[in-house]
């Protein structure tokens, strides 16, 4: 017997900050973990020129606009200059990446929507929190493929805790009262 749907968290629109880490993270192949704030896109490149351009170019793509000389300056202080202006919203790159990433590696028909009913229904989470676990998702792609649904659900409820915890909130799935720390 299913125990309902979850508890409906409040939404929170993207912060310029996590946008700019999965980005970055996204384009090296590394976790977002692997990204820090303190140090500058021209430090996380390795004097790769064309892979900073890449990025700057994703960013521009992204946000729409830059501060200066944003590959120099550290991604805290570049996320606050993306930050004024900023929709919270995904924007033309990172909507990109996950039409991509869903066409690839969802079964057919799971889909944004499905995704997003999916983690609504389980997990209490709203458009843009959705968003936030797809952007995840992107740091974390899966090898291949999902041959069902059951299995896509299940990734995207591996990403849900790590997410949560980025964000500070506490999470329970499908209404179960159960107390978790993890």
């Amino acid at each position: 017997a299913s125990a309902g749907p979850a508890t409906s968290i409040p939404d929170e629109p993207l912060k310029a900050g996590d946008t700019l880490r999965i980005i970055i993270a996204q384009k090296l192949k590394k976790s977002v973990d692997e990204v820090p704030l303190g140090k500058s896109i021209k430090d996380l490149v390795g004097g790769k020129s064309t892979l900073q351009n890449e990025i700057l170019g994703d960013l521009q793509l992204e946000f729409g606009s830059a501060p200066e000389k944003s590959e120099e300056l550290p991604l805290d202080e570049l996320a606050s200059g993306l930050g004024s202006g900023y929709s919270g919203t995904l924007g033309k790159y990172t909507s990109g990446l996950i039409s991509r990433l869903l066409a690839s590696k969802m079964p057919g028909g799971f889909n944004t929507s499905a995704v997003k009913a999916h983690l609504s229904k389980a997990w209490g989470l709203g458009s843009s929190r959705s968003d936030a676990i797809m952007m995840l998702g992107l740091t974390m792609e899966p090898p291949k493929r999902f041959g069902s649904e059951p299995e896509a659900k299940a990734w995207l409820d591996s990403i849900v805790p790590i997410y949560a915890q980025r964000a500070g909130i506490s999470l329970s799935q499908g209404g179960s009262a159960a107390a978790g720390g993890g």
